[in-house]
């Protein structure tokens, strides 16, 4: 009998930083890494950093690599996906967002899934 193949696990950590410029400040969002290559049947999980409020993250394109298309998380929770084994190699932007007091705060990474042999 064939062992089973395992598959790849991923984590993106999500943060809402104070980004500064001159004499302006804003709040930002960041996924890290912002650019998440993966195989079919991959594991993502997504978490704040700081376990600090709620977030969400939406496929953007029309088909999802992901077995979901938008989950949100409740504070200290994370959002775990696996990418399906039908899923087209390609780029799929997705959003993030999450709340940080009374703002909304939102980012736009990317999920790779690689080629066939790569």
């Amino acid at each position: 009998m064939d062992k089973p193949v395992m598959k790849g696990a991923h984590e993106v950590t999500i943060e809402v930083a104070l980004r500064k410029r001159l004499k302006s400040a804003w709040k930002k969002v960041k996924a890290d890494p912002d650019s998440l290559i993966v195989d079919k049947g991959d594991k993502i999980t997504w978490k704040m950093k700081k376990n600090d409020g709620p977030f969400l993250v939406v496929i953007k394109s029309q088909e999802s690599p992901l077995d979901w298309s938008i989950r949100a998380a409740e504070k200290g929770k994370k959002i775990t996906g696996r990418v399906r084994e039908d899923a087209r190699p390609g780029r799929y932007p997705y959003g993030i967002g999450a709340v940080d007091g009374t703002e909304f705060v939102y980012d736009d990474p990317e999920i790779i899934i690689k080629l066939p042999g790569m």
